[in-house]
């Protein structure tokens, strides 16, 4: 890509524990990060165009290599950035697409790159929220149980494939406005399918040293696959994210709840009461999903049915001993709407 651009090559490519694809100056001349996450979502042409752009990003951004030995006092700065995504200088994704076509590569370069940044945005908080989960769950009297060794390995990668929000369509305009027409259409479209780049399975020691840059910790902490961690630790993980929806619900009531059956009764018709929020303000639908959510999957994973999560990390999805499958996001879904979802929902509550 540097040389299809008539770029410099970065002096140094490596893997990085994050969703991001980042380049940056050093000392030692250019180098370029990649994310093992993005990689694990990203188009092959959306990865092309991200890591042209960084490309292009470092190349124009003025005086950085003259400056480079002014910067070396900081020893504390393992890199400099070569700039910040709200500060990058605005015609560096225009001049970028014209390079491309100029090279004979696809028209849609552009659109490619809108939904480039879509997916790496949706990858980076998947991935964020993905990690937090799992040091929460594993974290117990104030210290971490386990170090997962296929952290990375194991992440559910399948970014969702909703149609573009406006709202990420503005946040691609706001920070690339070279792309803001672009933006503009690709809004409410769905996301195109990936065809990500493929990848050799990372050694056990690779995987650890990716792992250890998410999930820090001191001290001897052994290591461990995600499934070979004890199912008991996601289950006081669900009863901890369950435990302030059922404060609110026993708030509304003004006592606990006699039974989870209740609980979703409270939900599905005091929901704003539940919420604390204004009716007018409050997303209904949405919101009872989410709390059904939460509340079956605790519930279920507490009881003596054998339920267990498909995905350690994904809430809701479970099966049991004899491989049945229970998909709870759909199911609650379904539920704002349909009555009989509900009673089939509510019945699993009340076993």
């Amino acid at each position: 890509m540097a040389d299809r651009l008539g770029l410099p090559v970065p002096k140094r490519i490596a893997l990085g524990p994050d969703a991001q694809v980042r380049a940056r100056v050093t000392l030692r001349g250019t180098e370029l990060l990649v994310g093992f996450p993005a990689v694990r979502v990203l188009d092959r042409a959306e990865l092309a165009v991200l890591i042209a752009h960084e490309l292009a990003g470092v190349a124009a951004a003025p005086g950085l290599l003259a400056n480079a030995r002014y910067r070396a006092w900081s020893r504390a700065m393992d890199a400099v950035a070569p700039y910040d995504d709200d500060e990058q200088p605005p015609r560096v994704a225009a001049a970028l697409v014209r390079r491309l076509r100029a090279r004979d590569a696809p028209v849609e370069v552009s659109t490619a790159a809108a939904f480039a940044f879509v997916r790496l945005s949706r990858a980076d908080g998947d991935f964020l929220e993905y990690s937090s989960m799992l040091e929460d769950a594993l974290t117990r009297f104030g210290g971490l149980r386990y170090r997962i060794t296929d952290l990375h390995e194991a992440w559910p990668a399948a970014v969702d494939d909703e149609p573009v929000d406006p709202d990420e369509a503005a946040e691609v305009a706001r920070r690339h406005p070279s792309l803001a027409a672009v933006a503009a259409e690709i809004a409410g479209r769905p996301m195109p399918p990936a065809d990500p780049v493929p990848l050799e399975p990372l050694s056990r020691r690779r995987q650890r040293q990716l792992s250890a840059q998410v999930l820090s910790t001191t001290g001897r902490v052994p290591w461990r696959t995600l499934a070979a961690v004890p199912p008991k630790f996601w289950q006081r993980a669900a009863a901890r994210e369950v435990r302030p929806l059922q404060q609110a619900i026993a708030h509304v009531l003004g006592r606990p709840a006699h039974d989870p059956g209740e609980a979703a009764d409270v939900i599905r018709v005091r929901p704003a009461e539940v919420a604390a929020c204004p009716p007018e303000d409050l997303e209904t639908a949405v919101f009872q999903a989410h709390a059904w959510l939460v509340l079956a999957d605790a519930t279920l994973l507490a009881g003596d049915a054998g339920w267990i999560r498909a995905h350690p990390a994904v809430t809701g999805v479970l099966v049991d001993a004899a491989g049945s499958r229970l998909d709870l996001p759909e199911l609650t879904a379904k539920a704002t709407t349909d009555p009989f979802a509900y009673a089939r929902l509510r019945s699993l509550l009340v076993r």
